[in-house]
């Protein structure tokens, strides 16, 4: 409607004029304050109601004379009330893309590029070239640097180069492909977006393009629409390019209290809020080959400035990733701070290989040491070699069986935990699993009761993590130690032992690192204690040798 109207004034405003031109005009203003605007020339009305990035058709206005233009906000008519005005003439058949830029009220913005019109002659309605597509690129975006263009998808290689705003770069005449281009920063070399261009997708052969850098790259400090690429064709139809995209699983893995829940936020704005610990999402889109910063913040921040961890990632095009929050504050409490931090690694959305199950297991788990992950039933040799906190293993293909996970401490040998992982039992057939070693092995420290140590399973629907059923340790099923007792449970200052009748030599007290923190020789005893008083509170392992060589191990906790 609003283009007929248009089209029903210029015809009435050139019908009495010998002299024309062709215009086609941009709204490309990503100022709220001209978001919606009126076109005036002299006091007849051109354009009512013209919406931030939408563009008029060619059409024939009045040549070589003068002519007063005035932009007025939406629902004003008196031009005395514009918010800009200019004097221009067209020249008498030519043709010209006129593009509205920049900030209507610099002092709302960081970077105060003001409100104008950007003209360019000798316009295209058509290819030149029968076959190909013309496109004519323009830096629009106020608060962007100089920019260069590279072709990525067809190997054209860098087909703009350092156009600064609000500046035209000229037609390119393109065979009519579908490409992907990445506008990067002309003086950094920093990737400001990657972008489809489909213009044999699109059927645009014979015809002539406007591709216009729209919005604003910082809309944190400057408040406005976001910064994209905007195809205009030349009967007004407006297409915003879509940018290329990698997926990604980001989950909450942070133990500490002081991160319980936390809002996400990326390039300045919230993604995620009151993201809980022990949650993952599905896996979501991401801009690819393109500077992005995850920050992450507490739930009440209303920005990034005093953002508990930044980070930045580039992150290529079709492709899956895991991104796992872990680590902890700067909190005194923690005996050995590993730093809040955002851990990243490829990743598949579903099972390779039909069928199967992918497996990607991650150690998380701030407190504890180097682990061997091994499977005991099947069993599956060498599943996890080593690793360490903040590291991921590689993908494993298993079948979807029901397995049992023995955690191994690397420095040691020592089974410190056993957790089946049912994946038939579940129907896991098909999907891909990340497995995370969670929480810390001393739960009380400082007088803060902190999560404790176990497995959990981030499915690719996201959602709260899974736990994984804790099996026993050791070698309860062929015990070769008959009469054990142990007491009290939990231990807080002493742990009392008796076996009557059983040869024990050995009694050892180590943490879910490996660490040894009590040794007792037996030999010939029938009971011993085992001094607590002075150990952290949390999980430990009592394992007890006999005199020919076997070992039996059991979990125990100390309170205070």
């Amino acid at each position: 409607m609003k283009r007929l109207l248009t089209l029903l004034l210029l015809t009435g405003f050139t019908a009495l004029q010998a002299q024309t031109a062709r215009v086609q005009i941009i709204h490309n203003s990503p100022d709220p304050a001209a978001d919606t605007v009126n076109v005036y020339v002299g006091n007849t009305p051109l354009l009512t109601d013209f919406a931030y990035q939408e563009a008029t058709p060619f059409i024939d206005v009045t040549a070589g004379t003068p002519l007063d233009i005035y932009v007025l906000p939406q629902g004003v008519t008196d031009t005395a009330q514009a918010v800009y005005s200019v004097t221009t003439s067209f020249m008498a058949n030519q043709t010209y893309v006129v593009v509205a830029d920049g900030v209507v009220n610099a002092s709302n913005f960081a970077t105060p590029n003001t409100f104008g019109l950007e003209v360019h002659a000798n316009a295209r309605e058509q290819a030149s070239t029968s076959g190909n597509t013309d496109v004519l690129v323009h830096h629009g975006s106020p608060d962007a640097p100089g920019v260069d263009v590279v072709e990525t998808g067809a190997g054209a290689g860098t087909v703009v180069n350092n156009l600064a705003y609000p500046n035209f770069a000229g037609y390119l005449n393109l065979a009519t492909g579908d490409y992907i281009l990445q506008v990067q920063d002309s003086t950094q070399a920093v990737s400001v977006g990657e972008y489809l261009a489909p213009l044999q997708t699109l059927n645009l052969a014979d015809s002539a393009v406007v591709v216009v850098a729209s919005g604003l790259l910082n809309t944190n400090a400057n408040p406005g629409e976001p910064f994209e690429l905007l195809a205009v064709l030349a009967d007004g139809t407006t297409l915003p390019l879509p940018q290329t995209t990698t997926q990604a699983q980001v989950i909450h893995n942070v133990a500490d209290p002081a991160a319980a829940t936390v809002d996400v936020w990326l390039n300045d704005q919230r993604i995620l809020d009151d993201f809980a610990f022990r949650t993952a999402t599905p896996y979501v889109d991401l801009p690819a080959n393109t500077d992005i910063t995850v920050s992450i913040t507490g739930p009440s921040a209303m920005d990034t400035s005093g953002a508990l961890l930044k980070k930045n990632f580039n992150l290529p095009r079709d492709s899956a990733f895991t991104v796992i929050a872990g680590g902890v504050s700067n909190d005194p409490i923690f005996d050995s701070v590993k730093p809040l931090d955002l851990f990243a690694a490829p990743a598949v959305t579903q099972a390779r290989t039909s069928g199967e199950t992918d497996v990607q297991v991650f150690h998380g788990a701030t407190d504890a040491g180097a682990v061997i992950v091994n499977e005991t039933t099947v069993p599956v040799a060498g599943l996890v070699p080593q690793i360490a906190f903040g590291q991921f293993s590689g993908l494993v293909s298993l079948a979807p069986a029901d397995y049992a996970l023995a955690v191994e401490s690397a420095a040691s040998g020592n089974v410190i935990a056993k957790y089946g992982a049912p994946l038939q039992t579940l129907n896991l057939a098909d999907s891909s699993l990340v497995v995370l070693a969670s929480g810390f092995a001393d739960t009380l420290k400082g007088g803060t009761t902190l999560p404790g140590f176990g497995l959990y399973v981030a499915l690719p629907i996201g959602g709260p993590l899974v736990a994984l059923p804790e099996l026993p340790v050791g070698l309860e099923e062929d015990n070769p130690v008959q009469n054990l007792q142990y007491y009290p449970v939990p231990a807080t200052d002493v742990l009392h032992l008796n076996w009557e009748n059983d040869p024990i030599s050995e009694v050892r007290l180590m943490n879910l690192s490996g660490q040894e923190v009590r040794f007792l020789d037996v030999s010939g005893q029938q009971k011993a204690q085992v001094n607590t008083s002075e150990l952290p509170a949390g999980t430990y392992l009592l394992q007890l040798r006999t005199d020919n060589g076997e070992r039996l191990t059991h979990r125990i906790s100390v309170v205070r």
